[in-house]
């Protein structure tokens, strides 16, 4: 008869061979080393309307980032606008990041469809065109502007009933005169369109868009101007006119983080600002343009 002793070291032995079949048979994927994770990458910035108001914690806009990497667009990273006294911006976008594939992780330079839904509800998307994510741990100054344009004629629904008001209130008016967005009714050169585009007023011949200084000889290359309030900025580049124009980082300071846009205060007084072009992504562009939505 066998001993009860003997029983129960044959079933450590079976137990051991078979844990060691488990091992020897697993596949290699099932002894990989997991993905590395790295210091997240975040985008930065204000969110405002056409009008130049900010979107808070009492009129909230959330932000969300999915990945262009999958057919199914997952979702990376979501945030909602907030108010603090100590910083100008009202979001924080923080994309988490891999040195490998890994599920709900970014990877250097993929692409992001970055959407925005405000507080009516409506959504609206590709507002960071384009979402590029950067290196990890390093972050992107981005402003946003949610502007909706229903008929089409190139200027915000509710920033054009504006110019409609303050056009009728004006020594431009004339009872019976239809407003026409292409007219130029302060004589400066410029149609109501295009001063709605460069953030100037068109009823005041002396508010124009001063262009101080472009210097693209320097390191880094600078551009100088005095911008109206209240209108979000981006730097434009081409290597010749007949290229396409491209969008392009810059800097508020040459030591600072790169920036995608410039948001200028909501405040009567301009005050010239410079913009430092980033020489890693920029090197001496033929052609630099300053372009305001």
């Amino acid at each position: 008869m066998t001993s009860p002793q003997f029983l129960k070291q044959i079933h450590r032995t079976s137990y051991f061979f078979l844990l060691t079949s488990y091992f020897l048979l697993s596949p290699a994927s099932a002894l990989a080393s997991p993905p590395l994770l790295c210091n997240p990458y975040t985008f930065v910035g204000r969110i405002t309307d056409a009008r130049a108001m900010a979107f808070d914690d009492q009129r909230p806009a959330t932000l969300s980032a999915y990945s262009t990497a999958d057919a199914a667009g997952t979702l990376l990273a979501r945030s909602t606008t907030f108010y603090r006294d100590d910083t100008p911006h009202n979001y924080r976008l923080t994309i988490p990041m891999s040195s490998t594939p890994a599920d709900g992780c970014a990877l250097q330079n993929d692409l992001l469809e970055i959407t925005a839904t405000d507080d009516a509800g409506r959504l609206w998307t590709g507002v960071i065109d384009p979402a590029t994510v950067g290196a990890p741990g390093t972050l992107c100054e981005v402003d946003i502007v949610l502007s909706e344009d229903a008929d089409g004629d190139g200027i915000d629904d509710a920033l054009l009933q504006d110019l409609i008001n303050e056009w009728a209130a004006s020594d431009y008016y004339t009872p019976g005169t239809p407003f026409d967005i292409h007219a130029d009714p302060d004589g400066d050169g410029l149609s109501t369109l295009d001063e709605a585009h460069l953030g100037t007023d068109p009823f005041n011949p002396s508010d124009t868009l001063q262009i101080d200084s472009l210097d693209l000889t320097t390191t880094p290359p600078s551009l100088t101007a005095s911008l109206p309030a209240g209108h979000v900025y981006t730097l434009e580049t081409t290597p010749s006119l007949a290229s396409p124009w491209t969008p392009t980082d810059f800097t508020s300071t040459p030591s600072s983080s790169p920036r995608r846009t410039l948001s200028t205060p909501s405040t009567p007084a301009r005050t010239p600002v410079t913009l430092y072009l980033l020489p890693t992504t920029n090197p001496s562009p033929a052609f630099l343009r300053l372009s305001t939505r």
